[in-house]
């Protein structure tokens, strides 16, 4: 399975492709719909079901739907959460592990920076939504749920110059830095209020 997105309605309404490809076969558009801004998020789930994540409209409402069939039929809900509702969707990704344990996040404004994760418990069958306010945004995070209800994140900070007392880049250039790596840890995504530590790697 894969998916991909194309041009829609219009910047905040784009089209998303999912697709599978059978042993032997070719690739096989099954369903499709509105991804918001960005590209949406798959996961293959602990037992071959089929998770995906959106932001139809880009209004603030994650989307959620999972297939326990091979994609023949699929479930929808929306997950409640403090999702950005601005039209600014931030940067996403989702995680799982061979529990059933799965996680998907939102970044925030440039500073301070925010985690909006909501949390799904294979034990409760339940998700639970959290916000962690950080110094600064991190993006392109990879966010990994551990064996004990822990979870790992590793990100970069991604602010504009200005906001970090650099020199303002001149109008041709980007204004954007990617400047620290750190490490953010979770020792148990369970709890009704998560503390998040935080490392510098780089």
């Amino acid at each position: 399975f894969t998916v991909y997105n194309t041009e829609g309605s219009d910047s905040s309404n784009r089209t998303w492709h999912l697709l599978h490809k059978a042993p032997g076969g070719s690739w096989q558009e099954i369903k499709s719909g509105n991804a918001g801004t960005e590209p949406i998020n798959i996961l293959r789930g602990a037992h071959d079901e089929i998770h995906l994540f959106a932001w139809p409209g880009t209004a603030g409402r994650l989307q959620h739907l999972v297939s326990t069939d091979l994609g023949q039929t699929f479930k929808t809900e929306m997950l409640p959460g403090g999702w950005n509702t601005d039209h600014e969707q931030g940067y996403s990704g989702s995680g799982t592990n061979a529990n059933g344990a799965i996680v998907f996040f939102q970044t925030g404004a440039d500073k301070p920076g925010v985690f909006n994760w909501i949390y799904y418990n294979p034990d409760t069958r339940k998700w639970a939504f959290h916000k962690n306010t950080i110094d600064y945004r991190y993006t392109y995070a990879f966010f990994m749920p551990g064996p004990q209800n822990d979870l790992t994140i590793v990100a970069m900070r991604d602010v504009k110059r200005q906001e970090l007392g650099y020199q303002m880049a001149s109008s041709s250039d980007f204004d954007y830095v990617f400047d620290q790596v750190k490490y953010f840890h979770i020792s148990d995504a369970t709890q009704a209020d998560p503390t998040l530590t935080q490392t510098l790697v780089k």
